[in-house]
């Protein structure tokens, strides 16, 4: 992988390093890496060899896959500004559809599709350059679907970062185990994370600095950056977090017919801002586990419309 998307680390390090707030950013990764090694020495041998063959100082690329968990002043940042992504859960658990938003427009060259084999354990998903994978959405080898959506207004401080439990439950086999043993951790920060098993059941988990959840949902279920820690939903609708959420409700419904499906993920009519499809989508992706299939479209080439792959 180091070797494959060298350039895109090289190209990624090179705007980190003038960033005014990166030797800080070092600072904090440097706290990060020994809290979490011990914990995750699987996924720190993933990283070693990523940045070996990038010919880039792990260090240097941890800090990169940490993206917004090496922020400076951890212990007062609060995540408001980055609610992204859109997914909803149809067809009695058996199909996840997901929109991908990046945190501001024009970013679509940051992902690409990639299958990876670890041993006898396989994955696909739409993959963020420099990190572990398992922060957008994509389908393992035991059966299991996970779709990421940010959640608004959490904060972060020192703790084990929100990617590596999201890459720990993108590999599970047994979403109820492996929640139980993360809530054990002192986390730094959290995603809400959307499963779907081979067998229609649906786990919606989420993690704060404070709270975790785990909690069985019936279909349809939705969720765009509201958090269920909390009673009730955000009452602004930032970056389109309500809108989304209501659009999907009303339209991405239990008996829709699939082949509308991509359409409606499309959807524009709520403007660029708070559509499903808005000016920082830069990815899609349904999974149909009936069908053992994705379709999954890309804006980097978006002229290849949408393109469906076996699993």
């Amino acid at each position: 992988m180091g070797e494959t998307f060298r350039s895109q680390a090289s190209q990624a390090l090179k705007v980190a390093k003038v960033e005014p707030y990166w030797e800080e950013r070092k600072k904090n990764s440097q706290l990060l890496l020994s809290l979490s090694q011990p914990l995750f020495p699987q996924y720190f041998e993933e990283l070693q060899g990523y940045a070996h063959g990038a010919n880039i100082d792990f260090l240097d690329f941890w800090t990169l896959a940490l993206e917004d968990d090496s922020l400076s002043n951890l212990d007062s940042v609060s995540i408001s500004e980055h609610a992204k992504c859109t997914t909803a859960v149809i067809n009695d658990g058996f199909t996840l559809v997901h929109s991908e938003d990046h945190f501001e427009p024009g970013l679509e060259e940051s992902i690409c599709l990639i299958k990876k084999q670890i041993g006898n354990f396989s994955s696909f998903e739409i993959f963020y350059y420099n990190t572990l994978g398992g922060s957008s959405v994509g389908f393992n080898s035991n059966g299991f679907a996970q779709a990421i959506n940010t959640l608004l207004n959490t904060p972060i401080r020192i703790g084990v970062p929100k990617n590596l439990l999201a890459r720990y439950l993108f590999d599970t086999n047994d979403p109820a185990a492996s929640f139980n043993w993360l809530k054990t951790l002192r986390i730094g920060s959290g995603f809400s994370h959307l499963i779907i098993d081979p067998h229609g059941r649906i786990y919606n988990i989420e993690f704060s600095v404070a709270q975790s959840l785990f909690i069985e949902k019936s279909s349809p279920h939705y969720h765009t950056n509201h958090c269920l820690l909390t009673e009730g939903y955000p009452t602004q609708d930032d970056y389109g977090t309500l809108s989304r959420l209501e659009y999907a409700q009303s339209h991405i419904t239990e008996d829709v017919d699939t082949d509308l499906i991509p359409q409606l993920v499309q959807d524009q009519s709520l403007g660029a801002d708070k559509s499903i499809h808005n000016e920082r989508t830069i990815a899609q992706m349904i999974i149909d586990q009936h069908n053992q299939s994705a379709r999954v479209w890309l804006k980097r080439e978006k002229e290849m419309g949408w393109i469906e792959y076996s699993l």
